[in-house]
């Protein structure tokens, strides 16, 4: 009879050709938050190809999964070729179950880790992947979260929960969104991290302000970046179908998305003292990763009121922090 002990040449002939994670294409969605994440997955489902999902947990149970492992004796105790063949196929397992429902040939799933774990997921993946990252000039996405605080003043924030004192000040909510950790702060850390360690060619960066103000040519771009043949989009009638329960996160109306997409004025400018936002970024980091930005233009019913139609609105333009 064989023996069941698997030798070390044999684990390494498995991890040689263990399978790609599925045959269907997979891609990640993954950038700032109030940056347009759930937008694009909304519309990238027009496409009767595409699947998107809201925000996911799979990279966090993998995460888990790959702690978890080292801490499980008769794993530690094994060879340490056949453990590590073992655990990259039950990473990779996870993706192909966690998907295992879905029928349509292409998949994003989005999660803001990706842009951070790029690393880890071509591990998982055995290929080199695709991140489509959502960003906003940090200003605005700090201040899109004062505007959604603010709507909601009667319920608490996750945040504000576990910060009372500086809650109470605009200075001290900043530092909160803006910590290392924090919703705004370690995101924009980790984009910072992906392009140090020289993964920008892995990365397509979507600008909240290109995308609502000309949302056909960054639809192109997406299409472009990950070599999916174009579709025609229906921007005067997006459809949510990616949801999530936002009570989850003390936030009612966190992931909920207008119907058409329209350009967006600036909010820094009526949220953040500028004594604040001169201390925030704006979007240098990836401003040469895009096109430029078009100027913008709104009709008076859809802008600032009394702003005459076709005028520029103050502040439209590129501002350094």
């Amino acid at each position: 009879m064989r023996s069941a002990l698997i030798t070390g040449s044999e684990s390494r002939r498995l991890l040689g050709s263990l399978p790609t994670p599925m045959a269907r294409s997979l891609y990640f969605l993954g950038g700032l938050p109030r940056a347009g994440s759930t937008l694009i997955a909304n519309l990238l489902v027009q496409n009767p190809r595409f699947h998107a999902t809201a925000t996911s947990g799979v990279l966090n149970l993998i995460q888990h999964l790959r702690v978890a492992w080292e801490k499980i004796p008769t794993f530690k105790a094994a060879p340490r070729d056949v453990s590590e063949a073992a655990r990259m196929r039950v990473m990779r397992g996870v993706l192909v179950s966690y998907f295992g429902d879905v029928t349509r040939p292409v998949i994003f799933d989005k999660s803001r880790g990706w842009i951070g774990k790029i690393a880890l997921a071509e591990k998982v993946m055995g290929r080199k992947v695709k991140v489509i990252a959502p960003v906003r000039d940090v200003r605005d996405v700090v201040a899109s979260f004062e505007q959604l605080a603010l709507k909601n003043v009667l319920k608490p924030t996750s945040q504000e929960l576990s910060s009372k004192g500086k809650w109470e000040t605009v200075e001290g909510r900043i530092d909160i969104w803006m910590a290392r950790n924090g919703v705004v702060g370690g995101p924009y850390r980790q984009i910072r991290e992906a392009l140090l360690r020289g993964f920008g060619d892995r990365i397509l960066f979507v600008d909240y302000d290109h995308l609502t103000r000309d949302p056909e040519s960054q639809m192109k771009r997406i299409y472009a970046f990950l070599g999916e043949a174009p579709f025609r989009h229906d921007y005067e009638n997006v459809q949510q179908v990616t949801t999530e329960d936002d009570e989850v996160w003390h936030m009612p109306g966190l992931h909920d998305i207008r119907p058409q997409v329209r350009p967006q004025p600036p909010l820094w400018p009526r949220f953040l003292p500028d004594s604040v936002a001169k201390k925030l970024p704006g979007r240098e980091m990836w401003e040469k990763r895009v096109p430029p930005l078009p100027p913008l233009r709104l009709p008076e019913a859809a802008g600032t009121p009394g702003t005459p139609a076709g005028k520029v609105v103050k502040g439209s333009k590129v501002a350094k922090g």
